[in-house]
This record gives structure tokens, sequence and C-alpha cells, in this order.
């Protein structure tokens, strides 16, 4: 496989322009690859986190997901917004 395995797609907040989450999970699901939409970021990342705990236990290991944020600067800074701690 490639860098890829799973694709949890969600929109952007506030950004007209952004395309629906589950539009996302459909063109990644074409190309092949598994994934789904999330309602928003935090979603997500519990998605992934539910996925690589099955992951583990399955295979008898602990592991540390590695997330990949890709898509517009919009996305890339509306993330960093929510990871940055209370001012």
């Amino acid at each position: 496989k490639g860098l890829a395995d799973h694709v949890t797609a969600v929109a952007i907040p506030e950004a007209a322009a952004s395309l629906p989450a589950e539009a996302v999970a459909r063109a990644a699901a074409a190309s092949g690859i598994a994934a789904e939409p999330a309602a928003d970021f935090h979603a997500a990342l519990a998605a992934t986190g539910r996925r690589v705990d099955v992951a583990a236990q399955a295979a008898g290991t602990a592991t540390s997901p590695r997330v990949l944020i890709c898509g517009s600067l919009y996305l890339a800074g509306w993330v960093l917004r929510q990871l940055a701690p209370p001012e």
C-alpha cells in the first residue's frame, strides 16, 4: 500500500469552498483507499485512535498512529488552531 491505508475525511468549518466530508471519503474510496467521513476533526481523531487500537490488539502489538493532515492551507491552519493550547 501507499502512505495511507485509511482516510477519515472532514470538512473545513466556516469555509464555503470546503468539500463535504462525504464527497472526500467517496473520492478516496473510488481510488481504492478505505475511507469514512467524520463529523469534525475531533471525531476523526477519535475514530483513528479506535481503528489503531483494534489493529494493535489483533496483531498483539502496541503502535502509535501516524496522522497525515492534507488538503488546503485553510485546513492546516484550522487544525493547528484546534491543537493549540487555550490562551
